[in-house]
C-alpha cells in the first residue's frame, strides 16, 4: 500500500503532462500542489509558467531546483504499479539474428520483443 504522507511528487509521462495543461489549463506543479492540498515549495521563488513541456524540461535541466523546492522534506517512495512510458523505435537486424532471437524467445515462452528488452536492460545495468 502506498503511504501518501511520504509522497513528495510525481513523475509525469508526456501524455498526462500535456493533457493536464490542454484539458485543464494547469501545469504539473499546480496539480501536485492541489493533490497535497498544500504548496510543495517553501521557498519564495515562484515556478514560472511554461508554454510547452520542452520549455519546462529545458528550464529544469538548467536550473537549480533547490531555489524552488525544499529538498530537506523529500522522501523516497516506491510506486510499484507504474508502467514506464515507452517509445516505438525501428531496429534493423539481420534476418538470421532475428530468427535466432525468436527461437530463443519461443524456448522461454515469451514474446521476442520482451526478450530483446530484457537483454538490453541486463546489458545496460552492467
Amino acid at each position: 500500500m502506498i503511504n501518501w504522507a511520504k509522497l513528495t511528487g510525481f513523475q509525469w509521462d508526456n501524455g498526462n503532462s500535456r493533457k493536464s495543461v490542454d484539458k485543464h489549463g494547469v501545469g504539473q506543479s499546480e496539480v501536485e500542489q492541489i493533490f497535497f492540498n498544500e504548496p510543495l515549495m517553501n521557498k519564495s521563488t515562484k515556478i514560472p509558467e511554461f508554454k510547452s513541456e520542452a520549455e519546462e524540461r529545458h528550464f529544469w535541466e538548467n536550473t537549480d531546483s533547490s531555489d524552488y523546492l525544499d529538498w530537506n522534506k523529500a522522501q523516497i517512495v516506491s510506486l510499484p504499479n507504474l508502467k514506464p512510458s515507452t517509445k516505438t523505435i525501428s531496429l534493423r537486424l539481420p534476418e538470421t539474428l532475428l530468427d535466432r532471437i525468436k527461437i530463443e524467445a519461443n524456448r522461454r515462452d515469451i514474446p521476442y520483443q520482451s526478450l530483446i528488452k530484457a537483454w538490453l536492460m541486463e546489458d545496460v545495468k552492467r
